[in-house]
């Protein structure tokens, strides 16, 4: 049990060390002064345990700190950030992560030259580079581009530039004007033509070259031997390479939980692990199975990259089948907690990674409850059905068994990152999991037979087509199911840690004599009565958040507070939900309509973009796979945003309705709400929303200039409540404009500590005397009016 607290005690000091940023001396005075205080304290056992496993957390603490990158140090390529463009030289380090269009790069950086200086700089360090994806690059290339460096930019609900930072990548090459490769990987010579190169990177460099070609020779025969989308799940499945799969047919695994199978995961490799275990151990007998199948997974790494995460989720995989040969749980957990530790020590930032820790979790779930829930399945087969029953369970079990087992612990895991919890997954797993083992083999083997004898190759491909289509189909299948998955708008660290202590809280009880367990529980635990007092107000507060969110027989009109961008929800008397726009960013459109949508709706009547800038247009994907929509309104100029692309295209897949408006179109949302668009085109389209005497007008792509040819042309109606465009930034409104227009109040969504200083005082200037709400100050802005009266509410 010492290495199992140490090991707990490291990871604690390499999680203390991200929230508490001290440097690595002050932590390495700590630990020694902690080691020698142990060492002082022989007499008492538990003040030098304790003082010990403060020794160890302070070790971990400062191995964080020192793999903290050398921000002062010239070499350092990041040090350049943001000194413009700059020339770099370096050799790839990794097999191309390849898109439709381009190719993502990890460089090893080993010179730069800043524009205008003939002298180059020696420098260290990882540089991400986009490239175009033809010509194909190769790992060990010798290239050149240029660009302007800076960190990894964040997308806008993930943080990109954390992921790369626990890759140790902290700049990334913009704008690439040129690439070239000075020298083709294989008249490269490490460590000759990879300056500041030892031992492990040349090493690493021959072991990637290598790998990369015998992958994509194995993918050749793939997508040669199978159609797709079978081709691209047998790349996923067994090469990790999953980018030719359908995007309707990944957010469907993802639907169903089962996206474990397409993406080399811990969650993957371990399930698969302990199948094949008890697949050979039926065979030849648990002892000699148990090398096989570690043979196995190592063979499987191999084939599918070996990179670092692969190699992660192998051996947490191979940590099941070590502990069912200790056969004593503590050294399992154990030699768990050892790996963890070796994995962080190594890199502390892995601790982070959302794969690790799914990979541990999974693990974790095999090691605690996997024997325990078969043994309960086969008893209760036994009692219903005899010997015969227990038998079945015992063939049949192992399935269900191991993926209940293994999202036990992964289960919160996935609800905190993903905001989506599978209502299908248990039962998708259980039919589909039971396929994957041979899928794995026959397909392997068709793969390794075809880069033998294509035809032996495309002999073995028709064996196991039948299985990659059933699995398809199944998905598919179980995916149109209605609440196949359950969007979270919210699912905060908070409920996730709550999620963990009810789990091993269960867990603990579980695994302790009863009357100890009582005893316990009696001197640690609420009286009964105060418990159903918590649960009593606990099902309160959720009647009244619900009772809050019913329809109450009014119009209302919110300015969600969406940052520096544009989104209104339109809820009718009756209920009917209307989105005008989707803001920056789907996390944060996600978060405001949670706060203002009961979680028994999921339904938005439509979906209108009003405005084509990033603040109107880039949220709107997230909506996809968290509402059903039922019909949707192109009000303003298609956009070139990213964002909008994606939504484009996902309204397209799903088969949602489109119109695309034109002037003086006007929607009935039922209740005498009814939306006009009074003007439509670039930079000049205008709605109106009505209910009885109350008028609302949006305009968020307007401008001084276009608002003022409305106005000369007597588009512009008197109006109550006005959207002001653009942030209330430079020349967004006329004073012609405002005359016609003649607001009661105005609203500016903004985000808060914008880098262009919005509203602008021009603005300001315009609105004054009138009632101006802002959401950088006032946050969401709420409208309500029974047709006669107007109300309005603020958030702060």
């Amino acid at each position: 049990m010492t290495l199992l607290y140490s090991g707990l005690a490291w990871l604690g000091g390499v999680a203390l060390a991200e929230w508490l940023a001290l440097p690595m001396l002050l932590w390495l005075l700590v630990g020694g002064l902690a080691a020698l205080a142990a060492a002082l304290l022989r007499a008492r056992p538990r003040a030098r345990i304790a003082l010990g496993l403060l020794a160890v957390a302070a070790l971990g603490a400062a191995r964080t700190q020192s793999a903290q990158p050398a921000w002062g140090d010239p070499a350092f390529i990041s040090h350049h950030n943001g000194a413009g463009l700059v020339h770099v030289t370096g050799i790839v380090l990794e097999a191309p992560l390849e898109r439709d269009q381009t190719a993502l790069l990890r460089v090893r950086a080993d010179s730069l030259r800043p524009t205008g200086s003939a002298q180059a700089l020696g420098v260290h360090g990882l540089v991400l580079v986009r490239a175009p994806r033809y010509p194909p690059l190769q790992v060990g290339d010798r290239l050149q581009a240029s660009g302007w460096l800076a960190a990894p930019a964040p997308f806008a609900d993930f943080d990109y530039a954390a992921l790369m930072a626990r890759r140790s990548v902290y700049s990334a090459l913009t704008g690439v004007q040129s690439l070239a490769v000075l020298q083709p990987a294989a008249a490269v010579a490490c460590p000759a033509d990879v300056p500041g190169a030892g031992v492990i990177t040349c090493a690493s460099l021959w072991w990637q070259r290598r790998l990369q070609a015998v992958r994509a020779a194995s993918l050749a025969v793939i997508v040669r031997n199978f159609p797709q989308p079978h081709a691209a799940l047998l790349s996923g499945i067994l090469l990790g390479v999953d980018s030719g799969l359908p995007r309707s047919l990944q957010d469907d695994f993802r639907t169903t939980g089962t996206a474990h199978i397409i993406a080399i995961s811990g969650f993957n490799i371990s399930v698969v692990a302990a199948v094949l275990m008890s697949a050979l151990g039926s065979v030849l007998g648990q002892r000699r199975a148990r090398p096989l199948a570690l043979l196995g997974i190592a063979a499987y790494t191999v084939l599918a990259g070996a990179d670092a995460s692969v190699v992660r989720a192998a051996l947490m995989g191979a940590l099941v089948i070590v502990a069912q040969g200790l056969g004593r749980p503590a050294q399992a957990l154990t030699a768990l907690i050892f790996a963890a530790v070796a994995m962080t020590a190594w890199e502390p930032r892995i601790l982070w990674d959302v794969g690790f820790q799914l990979s541990v979790g999974a693990t974790l779930s095999l090691l605690l409850y996997s024997q325990a829930l078969q043994s309960a399945i086969t008893a209760l087969a036994q009692r219903w059905a005899g010997p015969t029953g227990a038998r079945i369970a015992s063939a049949l079990g192992e399935f269900t068994v191991l993926t209940a087992a293994a999202q036990v612990l992964t289960l919160p895991l996935t609800a905190y990152y993903f905001r989506q919890l599978s209502v299908v997954g248990l039962l998708a797993n259980l039919i589909v999991l039971p396929a994957q083992p041979a899928v794995m083999v026959l397909g392997g083997l068709a793969t390794v037979a075809g880069l033998i004898s294509p035809a032996l190759g495309q002999l073995l491909a028709w064996v196991v087509w039948p299985l990659l289509a059933f699995t398809i189909q199944c998905v598919q299948l179980l995916a149109r199911l209605p609440f196949a998955a359950l969007p979270l708008d919210r699912f905060p660290l908070q409920w996730l840690l709550g999620c963990y202590a009810i789990i091993f809280g269960v867990t603990w009880f579980a695994r302790n004599p009863v009357p100890a367990a009582a005893a316990w529980l009696r001197q640690r635990t609420l009286r009964l009565q105060d418990g159903a007092l918590v649960g009593l107000a606990f099902a309160t507060v959720i009647a009244w958040s619900v009772y809050a969110r019913l329809p109450d027989g009014r119009l209302h009109v919110t300015f969600l507070d969406v940052g520096a961008g544009d989104a209104v929800l339109i809820t009718t008397p009756s209920g009917a939900r209307v989105l005008l726009d989707g803001g920056p960013s789907p996390r944060r459109l996600a978060a405001a309509l949670g706060e203002q949508l009961p979680f028994t709706r999921r339904t938005l009547q439509l979906v209108v973009t009003a405005g084509s800038g990033a603040g109107s247009v880039n949220g709107l994907p997230g909506l996809l796979e968290r509402f059903t929509i039922e019909r949707t309104v192109q009000a303003a100029e298609p956009s070139e945003e990213a964002g909008y692309r994606e939504w484009s295209e996902g309204i397209a897949r799903r088969g949602i309705p489109q119109d695309r408006a034109q002037p003086n179109a006007e929607y009935d949302l039922g209740d005498g709400v009814r939306l006009r668009l009074l003007a439509v085109g670039a930079q000049r389209t205008l709605l109106e929303l009505r209910h009885g005497s109350a008028r609302f007008l949006f305009g968020p792509d307007l401008t001084g200039k276009s608002s003022g040819q409305l106005a000369a042309e007597g588009v512009v109606p008197a109006t109550h409540v006005l959207q002001v465009a653009q942030q209330g930034g430079v020349d967004v409104l006329s004073l012609l404009f405002m005359l016609r227009a003649n607001p009661w109040a105005a609203v500016i969504p903004v985000g808060a500590g914008n880098p262009d200083g919005a509203p602008g005082a021009a603005t300001l200037q315009i609105l004054a005397g009138r009632a101006v709400l802002r959401t950088d100050r006032n946050g969401r802005v709420d409208f309500a009016t029974d047709g006669r009266q107007l109300w309005v509410w603020t958030e702060r």
